[in-house]
């Protein structure tokens, strides 16, 4: 509920401030889609969280990359947005890459708990929910308008789950933690939304599945500054195999329809 108050808070006041903000007969119009999105950003934070409960980090992390996949397949049911044989040739080494990269994860779901399994799968159902609808919402409303909608409902949806009493108990490490949080939420999702706004649903969900590398990249950064408070990330050359393919996978996803053009019409 913080992360939702201070994005509406931030973004609601710019687009005031700049007489940006909604039309209301717009979004008595796009109802529909406004109510599945918000409740679908809600609904994965919301998720997520109580899947850690029964989930090591590493294992919700894994099934936290199910989200860009079946954000990708949904493009093309929902926006019919079509695949080449060269992106379902990408799918797959992304498939195969993800694989690779937690290889020494994959005993974590035999111990994990099957709520937890279910929980997170559940949140990646949902994100797709949110995703498709900012992607429709843009065709009447700018990003951040849309996103401004989100949060605020969003926000409503969380208060009810908050707990104030936390605050007392948080040290001064922990109101950082918190803080990066709020400020990284307007930033990550802006950005999103706006990539949206630019670009194609699959091309999108192809470059998300770089995430896992910018974790290591942070966690190894993390570590050599802060070793008391991070672990260091246990990884083998299988998995650094890994990331290199979700790299090139996600590249032939994002370019590759557009390498593909320019060489027919330079052979033409």
């Amino acid at each position: 509920a913080c992360r939702f108050f201070f994005f509406f808070l931030v973004n609601g006041g710019w687009l005031q401030r700049s007489g940006r903000l909604p039309n209301v007969a717009v979004l008595k119009i796009s109802w529909r889609w406004l109510l599945l999105g918000i409740a679908g950003l809600a609904g994965n934070f919301l998720l997520f969280s109580k899947a850690l409960i029964y989930l090591t980090p590493a294992a919700a992390q894994v099934l936290g990359q199910l989200s860009p996949f079946i954000l990708l397949f949904a493009s093309v049911i929902f926006l019919k947005e079509s695949l080449g044989w060269h992106q379902w040739l990408g799918v797959a080494l992304l498939a195969l890459g993800i694989a690779l990269f937690v290889n020494r994860e994959w005993g974590a779901f035999s111990r994990a708990q099957w709520l937890g399994i279910v929980l997170s799968i559940g949140g990646s159902v949902v994100w797709v929910a949110y995703a498709l609808a900012q992607k429709a919402l843009q065709k009447v409303l700018s990003a951040q308008q849309v996103l401004v909608v989100f949060y605020g409902g969003a926000m409503l949806l969380t208060l009810p789950f908050a707990d104030s009493a936390l605050f007392a108990g948080m040290s001064g490490y922990h109101w950082g933690c918190l803080a990066f949080c709020c400020a990284n939420t307007p930033i990550a999702y802006g950005a999103f939304a706006e990539a949206l706004a630019c670009w194609e649903v699959n091309k999108v969900s192809a470059t998300l599945t770089l995430v896992p590398l910018f974790t290591i990249a942070f966690t190894e950064i993390a570590f050599a500054l802060w070793p008391a408070q991070f672990a260091a990330p246990q990884l083998n050359w299988i998995a650094y195999l890994g990331a290199g393919l979700v790299v090139f996978a996600a590249l032939s996803l994002v370019l590759g329809k557009a390498w593909l053009g320019k060489r027919q019409a330079q052979e033409a």
